[in-house]
């Protein structure tokens, strides 16, 4: 999710993390109201690991994908960006290979995760990231800790992500916080968009049919096809069907 415009609020430094073999580190902040425990801490920490890992071994996967091979990385594409990518849709499947290596980066380097208490108009919200737009003629509006994404022609400042401290209760698995983790990094490392949400039921997942180019940079479809890439079992117990306003059978 992304948002133009959020109250100030002051942030504690809870946690620092000082990467001994990537490059940056890891930083957890929240309101001084809400401080976070060890757990928390540590239940945060995991889920940025295993996000990177998901995207990287995805990214992995795409990379060696040939022909159509192997036939369940070609299952999973339909499903999420409505195309196989065998002799077609090339320039999107560039795309989300140059997205993914984007969000590896971002979340390899020095990373702030910002854990937030939902309430009023974000009461619903798992996760965002605060997307301003810069004048051309006062670029000095951009922080320090802000990507700066060139989007239609206009350069814009992508913030922190932030994460619900709904996550930090255990009912929640890593894999779910690490997609929202990887759905908000597509936001702040490569300018990906919210088209469409996936509808999540007890029973199915209901995801939106949109074109290769627009499945692509939809954050939700990027973060869902590694989590289900990387954990099979989650197409028995969550099999997905794509819906245009109505149920129309399986992907």
């Amino acid at each position: 999710m992304t948002v133009t415009f959020r109250p100030k609020s002051p942030w504690v430094m809870q946690f620092h993390f000082a990467r001994p073999t990537r490059k940056g580190s890891i930083r957890l902040k929240s309101k001084e109201s809400r401080p976070l425990d060890a757990w928390q801490s540590q239940r945060l920490v995991d889920s940025i690991y295993l996000a990177i890992h998901m995207v990287e071994k995805t990214k992995a996967a795409l990379q060696a994908y040939r022909d159509g091979r192997p036939e369940r990385v070609r299952r999973l594409l339909r499903q999420f960006f409505s195309s196989d990518f065998v002799d077609k849709d090339r320039k999107s499947f560039r795309h989300l290979l140059r997205t993914l290596d984007e969000i590896e980066r971002g979340l390899n380097s020095a990373l702030t995760l910002k854990v937030f208490k939902p309430e009023g108009e974000f009461r619903h919200t798992l996760g965002y990231v605060k997307v301003r737009s810069l004048q051309r003629r006062n670029p000095s509006k951009a922080k320090d800790t802000d990507v700066l994404l060139t989007v239609n022609g206009r350069k814009k400042a992508f913030g922190n992500i932030h994460i619900s401290d709904e996550y930090l209760e255990p009912s929640y698995r890593l894999n779910e916080i690490a997609s929202t983790i990887i759905h908000e990094a597509a936001h702040r490392y490569a300018a990906a968009q919210d088209y469409d949400y996936l509808k999540f039921t007890r029973d199915v997942v209901y995801c939106t049919p949109m074109p290769p180019e627009m499945a692509v940079r939809n954050a939700d479809n990027i973060a869902e096809f590694c989590r289900y890439y990387c954990i099979p079992t989650l197409e028995r117990r969550h099999p997905l069907v794509r819906t245009s306003g109505r149920f129309i059978g399986p992907c």
